[in-house]
């Protein structure tokens, strides 16, 4: 052979982590993946969560000038969601939400590695937004009645917590050695991870009902306004999509338990995962942020810009005279002269109206100081919480 003459090495085509199924070919290169549509909700959701959480700290720190147990465990909440997202989102950089059969075994035992690091973060994560929640159900309807609602969220916080603390530390200890989890050529035991996924997901779906009719439930036995219960009702109900998401997510666990195609459904089940703590955040969050809008309104309009709508004042209405109150044929003034001939009912009528609005105005302001939390653990606290309790129990 020629000194100058070129060699050259040739390289056999990585071996793939699992066998194609039949008509398959493994792709190295372009593969299909999810991971654009895991970037995608990593992105937004870290974008909406982080502005719900900065918003409250705000009203909090700034407006209220208190914080509250439920605040500190939804922040810690928050902050490992982000760890769990930035786990999730660097299995998708490294193959996740790609076939398997186009993978090669070193990227899907590091796949499940990631993995195995976001379900330790997810279990605190959904744990702390759980927790928050309940705290705030029990703060704001159910501080001193100890009713069967009152023992229902008491057994949901003692479940979350002795659930979630039992599937982080199986996240941990699931097999021994740890390498196990991700490397089954090494010797060892573990514990069946995919029916350990399935229990986690079947057992979220029940508490996450229960926690999202339970305030809705509570809601409507206050006396309030209609449009004020809906209004309420509404920002509880973000945990409705809580709830669908964890459907999806046992849905797709499910699926993981019967297939081989491991790196591509557990990115399925994640995008599920992260949807399902997204919405409990909002759902924490949620009744607290309208006092924002309240505080930027009244510095608004101290400083001479106001951010309620313009109304017009029609000609004449100064000085208590409006043309719409003149009486425009006979039949109005016949109207007129019976409604003062019947001046009694109508006072006696005004009367209960009268009464029947102030409630309603202090069922309203207990709602307020409730979501607030003036006064709680000082000695005016219980007098606040206790109205609102009695407005529910309808004394």
């Amino acid at each position: 052979m020629s000194p100058t003459a070129a060699t050259y090495t040739v390289t056999s085509p990585p071996n793939a982590a699992l066998t194609p199924p039949p008509g398959a070919i493994p792709d190295f290169h372009e593969p299909y993946t999810l991971q654009t549509y895991l970037e995608l909700e990593c992105g937004v959701s870290i974008a909406i969560t982080t502005a719900v959480i900065a918003a409250r700290t705000f009203v909090k720190a700034k407006v209220v000038k208190k914080f509250l147990w439920e605040d500190f465990t939804a922040i810690i909440g928050w902050i490992t969601y982000l760890v769990f997202l930035a786990f999730e989102w660097r299995t998708g950089v490294r193959g996740a939400g790609t076939h398997q059969w186009n993978l090669t075994t070193e990227q899907v035992q590091y796949d499940i590695r990631l993995s195995n690091y976001g379900d330790m973060s997810y279990c605190i994560s959904i744990a702390c937004v759980k927790l928050s929640i309940l705290l705030l159900i029990l703060r704001i309807f159910l501080s001193v009645n100890r009713d069967v609602f009152w023992w229902m969220t008491q057994l949901l916080v003692l479940f979350n917590t002795i659930f979630y603390t039992i599937s982080f530390f199986i996240a941990i200890f699931g097999c021994t050695p740890r390498s196990k989890m991700w490397n089954e050529d090494i010797p060892g035991q573990c514990l069946d991870g995919k029916v350990l996924y399935v229990f986690s997901a079947s057992f979220n779906i029940c508490p996450d009902i229960a926690m999202l009719t339970v305030p809705i439930y509570l809601v409507w036995t206050l006396q309030t306004r209609v449009k004020r219960k809906i209004g309420i009702s509404a920002v509880f109900a973000t945990g409705f999509l809580a709830c669908v998401s964890s459907v999806f997510r046992l849905v797709y666990q499910l699926k993981l338990i019967h297939t081989k195609d491991y790196s591509f459904v557990k990115v399925q089940t994640a995008l599920w995962g992260n949807a399902e703590v997204a919405c409990g955040i909002l759902c924490g969050s949620l009744p607290i942020l309208p006092l924002l809008w309240h505080h930027i309104s009244r510095h608004s309009a101290a400083a001479g810009t106001s951010l309620a709508p313009v109304q017009n004042v029609s000609p004449g209405k100064s000085n208590g005279y409006s043309p719409s109150r003149l009486p425009k044929n006979w039949d109005e003034a016949f109207e007129e002269h019976q409604r003062r001939a019947n001046g009694d009912w109508a006072e006696m009528n005004g009367g209960m109206r009268g009464e029947r609005e102030r409630d309603e105005e202090g069922g309203e302001q207990a709602i307020h100081d409730a979501v607030v939390g003036v006064g709680h653990g000082d000695a005016g606290g219980d007098g606040k919480m206790g109205r609102l309790s009695m407005r529910i129990s309808g004394h």
